[in-house]
């Protein structure tokens, strides 16, 4: 499974890419919303999933998410929150399902997570 990372706090992404690729996962990175869409609009290897913060401002949520899917319609989107209800507002707009994980979390919950969405698949 390919999952792409977009964080701007590169400590959180390098702590997550190494956790993940122990887990036998390919890891890609991004900083920005924009970087990660460029990513996704180029000849690169297949995003399955794409997990992201909350607090990324550059692009608003939903318009991100409906360019990833016009890329790879079966993307799986998972937000990292620091509070799960604080974050549903900015998915009233979304007609995507968006998977949420509260921080902090540790690298087996994200696994589980990510294993039952590929199952759901």
């Amino acid at each position: 499974m390919n999952i792409l990372l977009l964080d701007h706090e590169m400590y959180w992404i390098e702590s997550l890419a190494r956790g993940l690729r122990m887990m036998s996962y390919a890891v890609f990175k991004a900083r920005t919303a924009s970087e990660a869409v460029k990513w996704l609009r180029c000849d690169r290897p297949f995003i399955d999933l794409v997990l992201t913060d909350c607090s990324i401002q550059i692009l608003n949520h939903p318009e991100m998410v409906r360019a990833f899917r016009e890329k790879s319609p079966g993307i799986q989107v998972v937000m990292m929150a620091n509070h799960k209800a604080g974050n549903l507002e900015l998915w009233s707009n979304c007609i995507c399902p968006i998977h949420f994980i509260e921080k902090p979390f540790t690298v087996a919950e994200l696994t589980n997570l990510i294993e039952a969405l590929r199952i759901r698949t």
